[in-house]
């Protein structure tokens, strides 16, 4: 019984697992079904040959982000029925609380007070309507969309899984300041890599230069890691929340991206004539 009571949410859960496969499965064949009348034979092994390619993103790329995809969301599913349960991620959770909370700085208390501002709705509304009305005006139609649907589909997966999981955030004994909400997972870290991944993945693709490239990269990675390294700081969440929360960001990044690589492949593959 004590076997069952530990890994029953567990495997009750991997039904999420299987539903967000196969919603993914079925979006990748909406995009790329072929002509019925094609060999399925010669159709299958073409199919196969591609996904090992490494010149185009439907290739090894798009194969890698897939695998990644489906670690992640089983680690967020297996690390959300086990949240509540194990003693090891309780005790690392509350070492590292421990730790910020005793090497608390004046200096530090309000740097973090203001990096953690980047991740609040009302900063993340401001950012998320320039850079739409950005792409607009540029006629990036295909990234405003998937820019929305990647920030909504954070918001919505934080929103649902708080509700299932409802951990009590960290109590006055670390906490710089209150927050009412719950705690698994981190909104502030999910959608910070969602929203600046999304702004800097934008922006690499028209910026030839490696330099800035890696300038670009580089800025976007240390504000979404700074941003996550505040709220353990500043005592408004566990360490597992933010990890949780930077998960459930990249699930829904990685779809945005390979959504918008998948629309460049066919508009490469198919041009139009007019």
């Amino acid at each position: 019984m004590v076997f069952i009571d530990q890994f029953l949410p567990f495997f009750v859960n991997i039904g999420s697992l299987v539903f967000w496969v196969a919603f993914v499965a079925v979006v990748f064949w909406v995009l790329f079904r072929k002509n019925k009348n094609t060999n399925t034979n010669v159709r299958t092994a073409g199919f196969v040959a591609k996904r090992m390619r490494s010149d185009v993103f439907v290739g090894l790329p798009l194969t890698l982000l897939g695998v990644v995809f489906v670690l992640l969301l089983a680690y967020l599913i297996a690390l959300s029925s086990y949240l509540l349960q194990a003693s090891v991620i309780a005790k690392v959770d509350l070492f590292i609380a421990a730790y910020f909370f005793e090497h608390r700085q004046p200096f530090l208390n309000q740097l973090f007070v203001w990096v953690t501002f980047g991740g609040e709705v009302i900063v993340v509304y401001i950012v998320s309507i320039l850079l739409l009305a950005f792409l607009l005006l540029k006629k990036y139609y295909a990234h405003a969309f998937l820019f929305l649907l990647t920030l909504s589909g954070t918001g919505l997966m934080v929103y649902v899984t708080k509700l299932m999981v409802h951990r009590a955030r960290p109590g006055l004994d670390f906490a710089y300041y209150i927050e009412k909400s719950l705690s698994f997972p981190s909104a502030h870290a999910a959608v910070a890599l969602a929203l600046y991944g999304y702004i800097a993945y934008f922006f690499l693709q028209y910026v030839s230069s490696r330099k800035r490239r890696k300038v670009i990269f580089s800025c976007a990675l240390l504000f979404i890691l700074a941003i996550g390294l505040s709220r353990m700081y500043l005592g408004v969440h566990f360490f597992s929340d933010v990890i949780g929360g930077y998960v459930v960001g990249a699930l829904w990044l990685i779809l945005g991206i390979v959504s918008n690589e998948l629309i460049r492949y066919k508009k490469h593959a198919h041009p139009s004539t007019k």
